[in-house]
């Protein structure tokens, strides 16, 4: 019974009375920052183009039929993926002097002006003439590579009839994005010009490229790279004296750093400046195309062996990025490598480079149609040399920076 009652008494209780209102400031909506892109442009970069005799000789094996007396020939394979990017650029170690002419050999160099207009039609567009093979037909060979080069196609870096012209970075618009480009050598093969006329951006201080870097960004480019003719050949890893010069030259102002000379692969690292830009450098873009590696024999030698055989296309893009508030800024953006092998073969007199990554593709397609044993056990022997080579160069330059194969996935180096 008094349950009953006190529950009833409970029903009829009032309800407590509501708290007063909270003073709530409404929240102004955070405004969209997410990086929109504005415009963006690749650039292709490769190490030495190299023509050595046994080159020459497979151009004049081609030039039947070649619009560039067997140069194009040479260029072929990969004609396809220089001819995608918005920029594309090599190192041109060699001057194109044939009306001065004076000696050739393994270490002296000369070329025909045909060459010039293959690499062009290739899918160049820019060369350094900055190296240590510049002055290997005298300063009139010099002279005249510089007024065929003029006279080229191919526009080019790191040298001219004056020093001014030699330091002064060229300057590109890239679908809206202006890249500015120098080219210097710390090399040369004992021979120095005897005085400021005929230059070849010799490379003794890094105060040098910044004076040339920042009279880039005053004409207006928002990315400036630098290509350098350094280091110790067919070593595999940069001197720390680069890697010192290198970091220097990334904090003084430059965004990204084309290095070549050691005829080898050499390691990718990217580097935080002490602005806050991301950087890189690529210490070694091996050679493009060269005479060298022709002892190796896959399977039996040492990988090592096959080092001056292996190059690379490094591809990276400039990009416009937009940050609200009508805020924007250029970047360096998708840094991808694809590794290069310099094809020699006794069999059928060649040498040319190829894509690794494109091979691989295709042969394997290949063996998939193959209905002759012994022609698909040959095509997956073919296959072996290129994977391998393929796994090689991505050890040296760093794995994580390979353009990947279809399903191909990477693991994470670690530290």
């Amino acid at each position: 019974m008094l349950v009953a009652l006190l529950s009833l008494l409970s029903g009829c209780a009032r309800p407590p009375p509501a708290p007063p209102p909270l003073d709530v400031t409404p929240v102004t909506p955070v405004e969209d920052v997410t990086p929109t892109l504005l415009a963006d442009a690749e650039i292709v970069v490769v190490g030495d183009i190299m023509m050595h005799g046994s080159v020459k000789r497979a151009a004049r094996r081609s030039a039947e039929g070649d619009a560039f007396n067997g140069y194009g020939a040479l260029f072929a394979q990969v004609k396809p993926a220089l001819s995608q990017a918005d920029l594309a650029f090599g190192n041109l170690e060699f001057p194109v002097a044939p009306d001065h002419h004076r000696s050739e050999g393994s270490m002296v160099f000369n070329a025909p002006p045909d060459v010039l207009n293959a690499l062009a039609d290739a899918g160049f567009d820019v060369v350094s003439f900055a190296n240590n093979h510049v002055f290997d037909q005298g300063i009139p060979g010099f002279v005249e590579t510089v007024e065929r080069l003029e006279a080229s196609p191919l526009d080019y870096l790191g040298a001219g009839l004056d020093c001014e012209r030699a330091k002064a970075a060229r300057i590109y618009d890239l679908n809206g994005i202006k890249v500015g480009f120098i080219a210097a050598t710390r090399l040369y093969n004992g021979y120095f010009p005897p005085d400021h006329r005929q230059c070849s951006f010799h490379l003794t201080s890094p105060e040098e490229v910044f004076a040339s870097a920042e009279a880039a960004r005053e004409a207006g480019a928002e990315i400036v790279l630098l290509s350098v003719h350094w280091g110790q050949e067919y070593k595999t890893a940069p001197h720390k004296n680069e890697v010192e010069l290198a970091h220097a030259l990334l904090d003084g102002g430059i965004d990204a750093i084309i290095g070549h000379h050691p005829h080898v692969l050499q390691p990718l690292e990217v580097y935080e400046t002490q602005d806050g830009r991301r950087t890189f450098v690529i210490y070694s873009l091996g050679n493009f195309i060269s005479g060298q590696g022709y002892g190796y024999r896959h399977g039996l030698h040492h990988p090592n062996i096959g080092n001056t055989r292996d190059g690379g296309m490094l591809r990276f893009k400039v990009v416009r990025k937009g940050y609200g508030r009508d805020l924007s800024r250029v970047e360096l953006a998708d840094v991808r490598f694809d590794p290069l092998w310099v094809i020699r073969r006794r069999e059928h007199p060649q040498t040319l480079p190829v894509v690794d990554r494109v091979q691989i593709q295709e042969i394997t397609r290949q063996i998939g149609e193959a209905e002759d044993a012994a022609a698909a056990v040959a095509l997956q022997r073919e296959l072996e040399i290129y994977a391998d080579r393929r796994l090689h160069a991505g050890r040296v330059v760093g794995s994580q920076w390979l353009l990947p194969l279809d399903g191909e996935v990477f693991a994470d180096p670690g530290e």
